[in-house]
């Protein structure tokens, strides 16, 4: 078991201050909160206005995507793959609906 030392020294050469690491997270985590906020009320405001917002869906599918094909990388869970998959054919079915105005 290591002593706290050795853990403060370990945590001092690698350059990684786990308090930092947590906010950091913790901010990604905020905005995507709000971001997902605004998508849902701008959506929502589209549609109460009969205007189609493929490119709302879109944005946030991609993110959804680009998060989903990172966690395969790092985990190698099949889960995340076939949600990247399918995150990238929302993602060209919106991109195609937007500019093709469906």
């Amino acid at each position: 078991m290591m002593k706290k030392e050795e853990i403060l020294e370990k945590s001092k050469k690698t350059g990684i201050d786990e308090r930092e690491e947590m906010i950091e997270t913790g901010s990604y985590n905020w905005g995507l909160i709000t971001v997902l906020g605004m998508v849902l009320f701008f959506g929502i405001w589209n549609l109460v206005h009969g205007v189609r917002s493929y490119e709302l869906v879109s944005i946030f599918t991609g993110y959804i995507t680009t998060t989903s094909f990172y966690k395969y990388k790092k985990l190698g869970s099949n889960k995340f793959l076939v949600s990247g998959i399918l995150g990238t054919i929302g993602v060209i079915a919106g991109t195609i609906a937007f500019f093709l105005g469906a």
